[in-house]
């Protein structure tokens, strides 16, 4: 999870996530009001990262509630069933 500040400048929110592993072109498409990040990997029973959940808001408060304990406790939970959901047929 990351939270920037109204006034973080463009520039910086690309190469955020460019270094996260989007492309420069994909980082560029984003919407510039956005300010909070969260992204939750989804795992395969190996433990290897199948794919991701990205969330943004141009609220820089909306994901603080995720910092909690419990709530990484949650989204590791949400990430393995979403794991289990890509497994089942058709």
């Amino acid at each position: 999870m990351e939270i920037f500040e109204k006034d973080t400048p463009w520039e910086k929110l690309l190469q955020f996530h460019v270094k996260k592993g989007f492309s420069r072109g994909e980082a560029m498409r984003l919407t510039r009001d956005r300010r909070a990040f969260l992204a939750v990997p989804i795992k395969d029973e190996k433990g290897e990262t199948v794919g991701v959940i990205y969330c943004d808001s141009d609220d820089p408060e909306v994901f603080s509630a995720l910092g909690s304990e419990r709530a990484k406790e949650l989204l590791s939970l949400f990430s393995q069933v979403f794991g289990y959901l890509l497994k089942l047929p058709g």
